[in-house]
């Protein structure tokens, strides 16, 4: 039943093909408003790249593969990196520190922008919609990030690694590969970072997209999950869930889009099962495949009923699954402890309606191709009380 890791080239919609031709936006001959520009797995050599043209490096291209810095267009808005096998989305505008990370992982080593071990690294903060949005720290302010790398000229892998402060590979590592992919973390797209020289052998496959038109602000977005959703009311779907035990009210309250400040008569609002690996889906409807840029998840209003490890998934033979966003903490639930896997209302007020119009809130979804049937599961509800309650689910698309 838990599929998690069969993968269904979960990008190929980012490139034009496979899926997600609705999101080309006219940039010329390439037209894509997502075009991926780099490529990693354990194989082949960061340091000498396979180089290839603008617009045709895809997720299936072996070793390392990237189009040359030189080659790409300069007015992208926002760079993604993610990975297969893993949701998280790390986003970073176009900045001056950005642009010379991307310089040096699409380029030959003799060109990379960033030297060895410098202490300094490029500073970044991450963009909204990332899986871990303004990182924070126990003063709750925003934590800068820092890529780095450790690479004097011999390593295969070890390339400009995404991290919480100089030296990263000694003080938490989220996205990249330092040294090589058997030891320091590997291969990682993770959460909660990895420090030091344990770990690796991960087998994950790095990708870096670029985004070529404006994120813009809540209204460039709508929430198909609604009564009113352009698919249909979307209440009306067919909607499933896992485990049988435990269970209070309807699944498809998920897609009222009716904000809840109270617990009472939740019931009537909510929908609750026991299940400590559990999933609620929904079923879209034959010819309603759709792609969606984000996602984001409100629970029970007192607390408690969540997971500490949340994803959602996709699919499009209700079989085989691709995981196509994923968090621990939700984006901007107001707290320190990063243990809040869904926004509440006894928790910072959260609700609908000031959650629809705060793209702060929102998780990215790494995945542009178009799927029929869509799950928002976790693997530790026992990490609260083993209970899945959800009050408010968003699957969120850009308008056209």
């Amino acid at each position: 039943m838990y599929e998690w890791h069969k993968k269904e080239a979960p990008l190929l919609g980012l490139q034009g093909s496979g899926g997600g031709l609705g999101f080309l936006a006219g940039r010329g001959g390439i037209g894509q408003e997502f075009v991926l520009v780099w490529t990693m797995d354990a194989s082949g050599d960061a340091r000498s790249p396979n180089f290839k043209n603008f617009g045709t490096v895809t997720e299936t291209d072996t070793s390392v593969t990237c189009t040359q810095y030189s080659a790409i267009p300069s007015d992208w808005t926002r760079m993604w990196c993610t990975s297969r096998d893993r949701g998280h989305v790390w986003i970073f505008e176009n900045t001056s520190n950005t642009r010379d990370v991307l310089a040096s992982l699409c380029n030959n080593y003799a060109d990379w922008t960033i030297a060895n071990n410098d202490p300094s690294g490029r500073s970044v903060n991450v963009s909204w919609g990332s899986s871990r949005y303004g990182i924070r720290t126990i003063t709750g302010s925003e934590q800068g990030l820092l890529f780095q790398h450790n690479n004097s000229g011999t390593e295969t892998h070890d390339i400009p690694t995404l991290g919480t402060s100089s030296y990263v590979w000694g003080n938490s590592m989220f996205w990249g590969n330092i040294d090589y992919v058997s030891n320091y973390g590997g291969i990682m797209n993770l959460w909660n970072p990895h420090s030091g020289s344990g770990g690796g052998s991960t087998g994950d496959k790095l990708f870096v997209y670029l985004e070529y038109s404006s994120a813009g602000d809540h209204t460039n977005y709508t929430n198909y999950l609604t009564p009113t959703g352009p698919l249909g009311d979307a209440t009306q779907f067919t909607w499933t869930h896992s485990g049988g035990s435990g269970v209070s009210g309807d699944p498809a309250y998920l897609a009222d889009a009716v904000s809840r400040n109270t617990s009472d008569d939740w019931t009537s609002y909510g929908f609750q099962h026991a299940d400590p690996n559990a999933w609620i889906q929904v079923d879209l409807g034959a010819g309603n495949e759709t792609a969606f840029d984000f996602t984001f998840a409100i629970g029970y209003p007192s607390g408690s009923h969540y997971s500490n490890h949340n994803f959602i998934q996709a699919s499009n033979d209700n079989s085989s699954w691709d995981r196509v966003a994923e968090w621990s903490d939700h984006n901007n639930d107001n707290t320190n402890d990063y243990t809040h896997g869904y926004l509440y209302y006894g928790a910072g007020s959260h609700m609908y309606s000031n959650t629809i119009d705060n793209v702060g809130k929102w998780i990215a979804i790494k995945n542009r191709t178009a799927y029929r049937y869509w799950r928002i599961a976790g693997d530790n509800f026992n990490h609260t009380n083993g209970y899945q309650l959800l009050i408010n689910w968003a699957l969120l698309k850009k308008n056209t």
